[in-house]
């Protein structure tokens, strides 16, 4: 028998993240994941400019050295002009065993929320 845990409620990697400056996670344990999903909701603040920037996904095997990872897309160019939802999905096993995110801001500031779900089997 195989017992597969699904993360339920899903974890917060980031609570109110601020978006007007560099941001890296906390740094989330994915070994042994089988397809994890990163949900990001995210507010524009100013109403003077959009929020603009990239969101990275990174991962390591020793919490350490970190690399870009080669599973999640890089969120390039997101534009936010009030409040947005998207989402960045793997599937398959996670060949790594921690991940955190990377915020790279361009304009405007605003706040953001990022909770990961997947299946640990």
């Amino acid at each position: 028998n195989k017992m597969k845990v699904v993360l339920d409620p899903p974890y917060h990697l980031v609570l109110q993240g601020v978006l007007d400056a560099p941001f890296v996670s906390n740094t989330f344990e994915c070994l042994a994941y089988y397809g994890l999903a990163i949900q990001f909701n995210v507010t524009r603040v100013t109403s003077v400019a959009n929020v603009e920037g990239d969101f990275k996904i990174q991962q390591s095997h020793d919490n350490i050295g970190w690399v870009d990872s080669t599973i999640f897309p890089t969120i390039p160019g997101v534009n936010i002009n009030s409040f947005s939802t998207f989402a960045s999905v793997t599937q398959g096993m996670v060949p790594w065993k921690y991940l955190r995110i990377i915020w790279t801001p361009t304009a405007g500031t605003g706040f953001f929320d990022a909770a990961i779900m997947g299946v640990r089997v």
